[in-house]
């Protein structure tokens, strides 16, 4: 994917990725590489970093449960729809 991309995605300054990336890269969790255009960049996830992903997943899994469990199904709902809503907004007022 491309930094510029996940930057957007993200909903982040190119700079703020760069530095949240560093750790990630120093752990070796991601690659970053020149794409295609030199001045552009692809970061990718390592076969290290998706290992421990699909170890952390079933942990994940059992925090979001106890969460729902405590929150409400349906309180849950509300807050989901409602932060998809922010998550617009913010899109929305963001330069492209």
């Amino acid at each position: 994917m491309s930094l510029a991309d996940l930057a957007a995605d993200l909903m982040l300054e190119r700079t703020s990725l760069y530095r949240a990336l560093s750790p990630l890269r120093r752990s070796g969790l991601v690659t970053v590489r020149s794409a295609a255009d030199r001045r552009a960049h692809d970061v990718a996830l390592t076969t290290r970093a998706t290992r421990r992903i699909n170890e952390a997943l079933p942990h994940w899994a059992a925090a979001q449960r106890i969460v729902l469990k405590r929150f409400g199904a349906a309180a849950w709902s509300k807050l989901a729809v409602r932060l998809g809503d922010l998550t617009t907004t913010a899109r929305a007022g963001l330069p492209r």
